[in-house]
């Protein structure tokens, strides 16, 4: 075809781009780009059709998602996975149809409808016209500060001159006044000068009259008390000339008769003026984390290099937000409101673990499937007391070994016309008998007890027993109609489900068994080290939003909150209400001791020491580190990254690393402290 101007240069053609799937290792995540050899150049991402593993990839400019295209380079969002399968076809370079030269178009070049010639002009609608002149006179006129412009076709246009209006020297209001009929404020300032203001539409006369003075204290008439209070206010603070010496907002000296209003800062006391003014570069800081995981319903990272890695060898329960229990698969992770659940391995040592009409029953009746269960999908059974003068239970017998271990029994329990449920315990022959009340109204245990809401009127219980290493060989778990101690006991009825026999000090979530135990495994969950943490002997700030529930905290058994795998001594975690951890083999820090839950942990380090924090305030401090320990590949999310057996058995979110050392405000400022 025919081209005005030069002729076309680079036109397109579709190219096979070059293989790059042998430089994917999981990290890098720019390739340079060829075609038979040749370095292509594309202008936009949208020039590249792409498929990672037979799935095509976005074109996206950002960054933020699929890829970019910069210069001869391809740039993905995340990194190709080793052995990942890649095809790229270029749909060609950009068409350059040149410039034309000059005076190379002439009046014959152009289509239109009409006759070109040297009276005519090309419009809009592409037609050859005389021009005619038709305009009317324009006018101008301005009324209060409002310039008023007409043009040729009759239309007004308004423009506000005030905006432009120097009041640099403008004097001080003096003094005010309201004309309550008609909701008009008259103002006068110290040069004798009035203007007034209607106010009108902010006065409300369907049950109180306006009161026009200003300074009224009234709280019976509208505007009048506080609009003309707040408006006094400003009068006596400009007579008043107010310094910088009386007014604590002003940093630099006021200049004499000056008018100047304030916006008061009502944040906690706590917080002062300084920590208010570098707010802003706080704020810069804080969202700039090198790693950053909410872990609150996916393992996505709002920023990171690689992805988290999961991984469990079984099924697995847990509640979900809205409190019913729910069935993960294998190898997928589980959300709890509270965050990412990370539980270690455990076995319910009890069969038939919903199945109570194949327990031992002493005064009880077992009705099967009766109402549903906490999972919404299977059945629980009914158990009923059938006697009002002997206690009435379903038990069965475990044998144990003859150690120190601790065992923590559980059971979902809901009412029916019962006010309370109990769960006993005894280790025999020479052990202890421990057991719990449950109250259905006040939604309390007895004993140590522990209760956990569920929906739909469902409670698990737990309790916890240990051995004394005395001979003791069998381990016997009730669930009782009612507290036997009670005076009027009555016959009656609850809903069951769901009992579990565990060697831990404390409940983990819920293994259901039929004819034999069932073993639960671990939770696995990792991130790559490189990019993502720093070296403990550089600038390095973690933030980790817990859930470590406090009977966790107290028990005697190392519980890790993350660690370094491949580096042995790199971590945190608790031990018998003991904060404590190492980075390069060197204390953390001093350790400190708490008594309940936790929830935000923060620790800081670079070359003048390390500082610990808990809910935004500095709990432990320790001296710099200068050794650093090598061999680091991953961040172990839950544990101390080098051991199973230290497993967190709680939740973890708004996991967070930073290449810089938070100052103690933004620490306060981030955990909301």
């Amino acid at each position: 075809m025919p081209y005005i101007g030069n002729s076309p240069a680079n036109v397109g053609n579709y190219q096979i781009v070059d293989d790059i799937s042998s430089t994917f290792n999981g990290v890098l995540t720019s390739f340079a780009l060829t075609a038979a050899t040749q370095t292509i150049n594309p202008a936009k991402s949208g020039q590249l059709l792409v498929s990672i593993n037979g799935v095509l990839q976005e074109p996206d400019d950002t960054g933020t998602e699929g890829f970019l295209v910069s210069g001869s380079n391809i740039v993905f969002s995340s990194a190709p996975a080793t052995g990942s399968t890649f095809w790229c076809v270029f749909q060609g370079q950009n068409v350059d149809i040149g410039i034309p030269s000059n005076d190379t178009v002439g009046i014959t070049q152009l289509s239109a409808t009409g006759t070109p010639n040297t009276s005519t002009f090309l419009r809009g609608d592409n037609t050859w016209v005389i021009p005619t002149d038709t305009d009317t006179t324009t006018t101008l006129s301005v009324a209060a500060n409002i310039l008023t412009y007409t043009d040729e076709d009759g239309l007004a246009t308004n423009i506000d001159l005030s905006l432009y209006l120097d009041d640099t020297n403008a004097a001080y209001i003096a003094s005010g006044s309201l004309n309550g009929s008609t909701g008009v404020a008259t103002f006068t300032r110290s040069d004798a000068t009035s203007f007034d203001v209607n106010m009108s539409a902010f006065l409300d006369d369907t049950t109180v009259t306006v009161n026009n003075t200003l300074t009224s204290t009234s709280t019976t008439e509208a505007l009048s008390a506080a609009q003309g209070k707040a408006l006094n206010t400003r009068v006596l603070l400009n007579d008043a000339k107010v310094s910088n010496v009386a007014h604590p907002l002003v940093e630099t000296a006021v200049p004499v008769g000056a008018l100047f209003t304030d916006t008061i800062y009502t944040h906690p006391s706590e917080h002062t003026i300084s920590e208010v003014t570098g707010l802003a570069g706080s704020i810069g800081r804080i969202n700039s984390p090198l790693l950053d995981l909410p872990l609150t319903n996916s393992l996505s990272m709002r920023s990171g290099v690689g992805s988290v890695t999961f991984a469990r060898t079984t099924t697995a329960t847990y509640v979900d937000r809205y409190g019913v229990l729910q069935t993960a698969p294998i190898d997928e992770p589980r959300f709890e409101k509270e965050g990412l659940l990370i539980e270690g391995t455990s076995t319910n040592l009890l069969p038939y673990s919903d199945d109570f009409s194949s327990w031992n029953l002493a005064n009880i009746t077992v009705a099967s499937d009766s109402t549903l269960s906490p999972d919404g999908v299977t059945y629980a059974d009914k158990m009923t007391d059938t006697s009002s003068t002997a206690e009435a239970y379903m038990h069965q017998v475990i044998t144990v070994p003859d150690d120190s271990a601790t065992y923590t029994l559980s059971v979902f329990v809901k009412a029916f016309d019962l006010s309370e449920i109990v769960l006993w315990t005894n280790i025999y022959p020479g052990g202890t008998s421990t057991s719990t009340v449950f109250n259905f109204a006040s939604e309390t245990a007895t004993n140590n007890g522990k209760v956990q809401k569920l929906d739909n009127g469902w409670y698990r219980l737990s309790i916890s027993v240990t051995n004394n290493s005395s001979g003791n060989t069998s381990l016997q778990f009730r669930v009782q109609a009612e507290n036997w101690g009670d005076s009027g006991v009555d016959t009656g009825s609850h809903y069951v489900w769901g009992a579990q026999l565990e060697e831990l000090p404390f409940v983990s979530s819920y293994i259901p068994t039929t004819s034999s135990a069932v073993t639960r495994g671990q939770d696995v969950a990792t991130v790559s080290y490189d990019n993502n943490m720093m070296s403990a002997t550089q600038e390095l700030t973690v933030v980790a939003d817990m859930n470590v529930p406090s009977y966790n905290v107290l028990n005697t058994s190392p519980r890790g909150w993350f660690g370094i795998v491949g580096e042995t001594y790199r971590y945190i975690r608790t031990a018998h209400n003991v904060i404590n951890g190492s980075v390069a083999g060197t204390g953390l820090l001093a350790s400190f001791t708490i008594s309940k839950a936790l929830n935000n942990y923060c620790f800081t380090s670079n070359s003048t020491g390390i500082i610990s924090y808990v809910d935004g305030a500095s709990v432990s401090t320790g001296s710099a580190l200068t050794v650093q320990r090598t061999g680091a590949t991953s961040i172990s999310l839950g544990e101390t990254g080098h051991s199973s057996s230290t497993k967190l058995f709680g939740h973890i979110k708004n996991f967070k690393t930073y290449d810089i050392t938070l100052t103690a405000n933004e620490i306060k400022l981030l955990q909301g402290a």
